[in-house]
């Protein structure tokens, strides 16, 4: 972001006219694992006293890793549509944008936002006031009034309707099924060698207590582990 594209991000909405950003500083702000967000400070060079003195910019995740998997999941698309196309149509409190760009790919986005403090980001590990989680609440329904039975949105892309969160839920539980099923026949399948090989520490115990100590090893670093490399790509 340089003061060049900031200057005409703003210029572009009307927010900055017969100026422009002759200087700008920045401060990475919240948690965020699926993207970066920043607060700008912003100096002009000319008449601006309309421009915002701070302005709030999102970004892609810095890991690769994270980047790629909200992309893919469409958590960058659908909130640079939202801004785009709905959050007009809703009474709830969103902050102006300045600019909403996103690539082709889905996986590369900007967006330049007002800067709304001194409100600041929730905190889910500490939880948050009564009367915070209230306000919260009441622009949430004013969210959901607006487009409460509205078929309109119904072919948007970047909403989930209740139809296709349904499918989606019935085919993340069939795949899982899938697995357990697939968990299960793998435990028929070493069923007998198992109770081949407990027989055989029964014998070897009596017999001779240090192989049954290296028996013990082999199922441990051998047979545990492959039950919970099933169960945890399974559950």
């Amino acid at each position: 972001v340089t003061r060049e594209w900031m200057s005409d991000a703003l210029t572009k909405v009307g927010a900055l006219q017969g100026a422009s950003v002759s200087a700008l500083d920045f401060k990475i702000i919240g948690t965020g694992k699926m993207g970066d967000n920043a607060r700008f400070t912003l100096s002009y060079e000319g008449n601006a006293a309309d421009a915002p003195d701070s302005v709030i910019v999102k970004f892609p995740a810095a890991d690769e890793t994270a980047r790629a998997m909200a992309g893919a999941q469409g958590a960058y698309y659908n909130e640079v549509m939202f801004y785009r196309h709905l959050a007009p149509r809703t009474d709830m409190r969103t902050p102006r944008i300045y600019a909403n760009e996103i690539a082709e790919d889905k996986q590369t986005f900007i967006t330049v936002m007002e800067d709304m403090a001194p409100a600041e980001p929730g905190n889910q590990l500490v939880g948050e006031l009564k009367e915070r989680a209230q306000r919260a609440l009441a622009e949430a329904a004013k969210l959901a009034a607006a487009f409460y039975q509205d078929e309109s949105i119904e072919n948007l892309d970047f909403v989930m309707s209740p139809m296709a969160s349904a499918d989606a839920m019935a085919a993340r539980r069939w795949n899982g099924s899938e697995r357990i099923r697939s968990i299960i026949a793998v435990s028929h399948a070493h069923a007998d060698a198992v109770n081949a090989v407990a027989g055989r520490a029964s014998t070897v115990r009596a017999k001779n207590p240090l192989a049954f100590a290296g028996t013990r090893r082999i199922l441990s670093r051998g047979l545990v582990p492959l039950v919970r490399r099933c169960l945890w790509s399974g559950v």
